[in-house]
């Protein structure tokens, strides 16, 4: 029995440990699975966020996708502008809310969102459209360059906008317009996607005889031609019965006009208006005048710009034979100034030569004179051309122990190139026109009639000459 019951007590106790090393294992298995789930919801987190950072990224683009600029001049764009951009901000938000919602496809939300984005350009195109006309017109009236062409209408328009009196609304057809009333009471209205309805500006173009001021001197300036006869190259200005010049005022006044039809014939209307003088009426009735066909047989757009063009080929003549004939006689000055000034010249080689070698020495000396700065202002210049030196200066009143001569402060001593001392006073010192001549006549031997000198006295009154003199005798400042 003894043997038995151990038996079975040892088989409990194998039963017993199988059991905890299954629950053990089962437990660990446990614990890894939980560490999975726990690390792949940890993974799922962060994608999460990570993909709505870049939506909110995505999101924030498209939105400031969305803004208008509305850093105009005029209040009535720029609150426009906010508003519109308040407007469309607030559709494409809610058009992503639906779209996380599911209540709309990613194909629906694709062709909306694609609506709103396209009123975005609209919007801008027709803001900075009306802002460049209207910042134009202000310009204008402030540089006094508008053209007195454009029509009263217009001007008060552009007034309108200035004083924002100007706003967006929508007409009686549902059609977003800018509308508003002049200061004269008069309605006026534009639709927002029809910027070409609203007026432009015109500007004031410069006169026939500005125009033709470039051409003209071209057409005068010297060109190299092959002359067949002699078969040589020469220079000539274009000959004014030629077709080289026809083709050349032509091409000028197409150029003037240029390309584009509206900007022609703004271009046109300030001609006949500002510089021609005929009446909006007159402008009007001529330029409605179209395919105008000239006395040469030659097609125009219309009969103002023929008559525009007639004007400017009347004024090149006039303004060609006019430079031409002052070309000329500049030219003719110009020679008589050079034959003058030949004649002129050879008279003063001829004096030159009949003076001796003394006065021709003096005349040097007066010319090197000439070229100095005032003695007061630079004395050792004057000094060491004559192989000078200053010896002394007196800045106050001395008695000369030899003579006993009572020396007054501000004069000075030299010493010429032979080693006598010359006493210069302190009236002379102190003026440099009376110490020029002193040192001309003393140290360069230089007659009076030599003698031509007309110095402004520089000197700070604070400083007196004689000081200054010193300080520079010195080295002091």
């Amino acid at each position: 029995m003894a043997i038995r019951s151990q038996l079975d007590l040892r088989a409990v106790q194998n039963a017993y440990g199988n059991h905890m090393q299954n629950a053990l294992s089962k437990a660990g298995d446990d614990i890894d699975l939980d560490v999975e789930k726990t690390r792949k919801l940890q993974e799922v987190a962060e994608t999460k966020a990570r993909r709505e950072l870049q939506t909110g990224i995505l999101k924030s683009q498209q939105l400031k996708g969305l803004i208008v600029p509305s850093e105009t001049e005029f209040e009535s764009l720029n609150l426009y502008a906010q508003d519109m951009s308040r407007q469309l901000v607030d559709q494409y938000s809610t058009l992503v809310s639906s779209l996380e919602k599911n209540e709309i496809d990613s194909n629906q939300f694709a062709q909306q969102a694609s609506i709103i984005q396209m009123q975005v350009p609209q919007i801008k195109n027709f803001v900075s459209g009306l802002e460049e006309r209207a910042s134009a017109w202000s310009a204008g009236l402030k540089g006094n360059t508008l053209s007195l062409a454009n029509p009263p209408e217009n001007e008060s328009f552009f007034a309108a906008v200035a004083q924002n009196r100007g706003e967006f609304g929508m007409d009686e057809n549902g059609v977003l317009v800018y509308q508003g009333k002049t200061e004269a009471g008069e309605d006026f209205s534009f639709p927002a996607n029809k910027l070409q309805d609203i007026p432009v500006p015109i500007k004031k173009v410069e006169s026939f005889v500005e125009m033709s001021d470039p051409l003209v001197d071209t057409l005068l300036k010297p060109k190299a031609y092959f002359n067949e006869i002699t078969g040589k190259e020469e220079l000539r200005t274009v000959d004014k019965q030629s077709k080289d010049y026809e083709r050349a005022v032509r091409q000028a006044f197409d150029a003037f006009l240029g390309a584009d039809d509206d900007t022609a014939n703004s271009k046109l209307r300030s001609l006949a208006a500002d510089h021609v003088g005929m009446t909006r009426d007159q402008i009007k009735d001529a330029i409605n005048d179209t395919n105008y066909e000239g006395p040469s047989g030659e097609t125009f757009a219309n009969r103002l710009e023929y008559e525009m063009e007639k004007h400017f080929v009347q004024t090149v003549d006039e303004n060609y034979e006019a430079t031409k004939y002052k070309n000329w006689k500049q030219a003719q000055e110009d020679l008589q100034m050079q034959k003058m000034y030949q004649q002129s010249q050879l008279a003063r080689e001829a004096a030159w030569q009949g003076k001796t070698q003394t006065e021709r020495a003096q005349y040097q000396t007066a010319k090197y004179m000439k070229d100095l700065s005032s003695p007061t202002e630079d004395l050792n210049s004057w000094v060491s051309g004559a192989g000078a030196s200053v010896l002394r200066t007196f800045e106050k009143d001395t008695k000369d122990p030899d003579s006993g001569v009572q020396i007054p402060a501000g004069s000075i001593v030299i010493k010429d190139r032979g080693g006598k001392n010359l006493l210069i006073t302190a009236e002379i010192a102190q003026d440099p026109n009376k110490l020029a001549s002193f040192l001309s006549t003393r140290l360069y031997s230089l007659p009076p009639y030599m003698q031509s000198f007309n110095y402004k006295s520089t000197t700070p009154k604070d400083i007196s000459p004689i000081k200054k003199i010193t300080n520079f005798l010195t080295g002091k400042k």
